[in-house]
């Protein structure tokens, strides 16, 4: 065997060898994030938690959006808040959210105003 063949060879194991670095995710990502939670490490099961929603594990995604509810671990996108604003005053003085006019404060004695 020639020495490019071998070095072609050495190559081709090291970078197999490197893709093997990354493992994939997998339930047991939550799992760890749950405990780094049970345990005040936010950080360590938010970015737990984001490995497993970017590997598509659904529940993951839900533990990360309930650790961006609450602000832990995650810092909250301050230039998304202004797009989620009450649609509607209710007449019991509770806000509505309804994307549409049909049905706002439906359970809240009606609508005192809508804003704009």
């Amino acid at each position: 065997m020639s020495w490019n063949k071998a070095l072609m060879l050495i190559l081709g194991f090291a970078f197999v060898g490197l893709l093997g670095l990354s493992t994939p995710a997998n339930a047991s990502d939550v799992s760890r994030g749950l405990q780094a939670a049970n345990n005040g490490d936010y950080k360590t099961a938010a970015k737990l938690y984001k490995k497993a929603c970017d590997g598509g594990i659904a529940e993951g995604c839900n533990k990360l959006g309930d650790l961006y509810e609450h602000n832990q671990g995650i810092e909250q996108n301050k230039l998304a808040q202004p797009l989620v604003q009450p649609t509607a005053l209710c007449r019991d003085g509770t806000d509505s959210y309804s994307a549409h006019h049909r049905g706002s404060c439906s359970h809240h004695g009606g609508v005192a105003k809508f804003y704009q």
